[in-house]
Formats: C-alpha cells, structure tokens, sequence
C-alpha cells in the first residue's frame, strides 16, 4: 500500500516536476504530461492550504473570547472584528 503524501510531499514532487521540465531535457509530449502531473499537485497543494486555513479559523473562532483572524494565501490576515 502507497504512503499518504503529505503536503510537504507534494511540494517537493512539484519542485523536481518543475525543475526537469526547466531542464529542457523531456520531449514535447513529456513535458505536457510532466505539466499536467504538475497542476494536479498543484491543485492538491492548495486544497490542502484552505483545508488547513479552515481548520485554524475554526480553532480561532472556538477559543472563546478570542480575536478571530481569517488568513489570507497571500499571508496578509484580516481581522474578524473589523
């Protein structure tokens, strides 16, 4: 049985996707499908980044009486009280 990939997993598969198309060393048809491999990680990488900002919103909110922040992909955070 296949070991999960956790996120960690994922970005370094998509690095080493990235960086062998870089290389010009695949053919055309290759590298088409080395790019497409590689927004299907990308987009598991992202579902797994709003899984996990959810998840800490939800932990925020439920600590009661704490200032609740949403968190932005691009890392700025907007306060809930404003």
């Amino acid at each position: 049985m296949a070991k999960k990939q956790n996120f960690e997993d994922k970005l370094k598969k998509l690095d080493l996707i990235v960086n062998k198309i870089e290389d010009n060393s695949l053919s055309l048809d290759d590298s088409i499908a080395k790019f497409k491999e590689g927004m299907e990680l990308a987009n598991e990488c992202q579902k797994l980044i709003i899984n996990a900002e959810q998840e800490i919103e939800t932990v925020i909110a439920e600590g009661k009486g704490l200032k609740t922040e949403k968190f932005a992909l691009n890392g700025n955070t907007k306060s809930g009280d404003e």
